[in-house]
């Protein structure tokens, strides 16, 4: 696994890894603590099965659709993931490739410590590394925390665009019409 260390503002130390086939549970616990904070605590429904098969597919010809990087604190001689990112890269027919974040969390008490600002830099340098042109993400418009950290660290808000989704339901309805 490649580690990133780090330490909080307050002297914590961190480290930020690959996720492997064994923080699976934990992230999608994660995920569903970041839909609570989101307010759509029902939302989630994806399974520990599928979430393992789109990061670490297994037929040995495909490519994972995403990856996680998680952040772990000591706790109590052991290490506890504290948060999570989820990424992968898209295609953008104006610039090419482009690392897009699906989700950043950090558990509560360890915000503002500068672990999240550590997940979202790793992630950068995937990007990076697979020679994307573009970082791009979301963030919910009333979540002014986030949306302060982002203006803090330089991102561009793109407040023209809208986001549109079909769900599962819908999409099938458009696809067979």
């Amino acid at each position: 696994a490649e580690y990133m260390g780090g330490s909080t503002t307050v002297g914590m130390s961190f480290e930020l890894r690959r996720a492997g086939p064994d923080d699976i549970p934990t992230i999608l616990a994660l995920i569903r603590e970041l839909a609570e904070y989101e307010k759509a605590p029902d939302a989630v429904s994806i399974s520990e099965l599928q979430l393992m098969e789109d990061s670490f597919p297994n037929d040995g010809t495909s490519r994972p659709f995403c990856w996680n990087i998680v952040a772990e604190v000591p706790k109590d001689g052991q290490r506890q993931v504290v948060g999570f990112a989820n990424y992968f890269i898209s295609f953008n027919t104006w610039v090419g490739k482009t690392v897009y974040l699906e989700d950043l969390f950090v558990q509560s008490e360890y915000r503002n410590l500068g672990i999240g600002k550590a997940l979202m830099k790793m992630v950068a340098q995937e990007g990076v590394k697979n020679g994307c042109s573009r970082y791009r993400w979301q963030v919910l418009d009333w979540n002014t925390p986030s949306i302060d950290f982002y203006d803090r660290i330089g991102a561009t808000c793109l407040k023209e665009w809208l986001t549109y989704q079909f769900d599962r339901e819908g999409m099938e309805h458009f696809a067979s019409s």
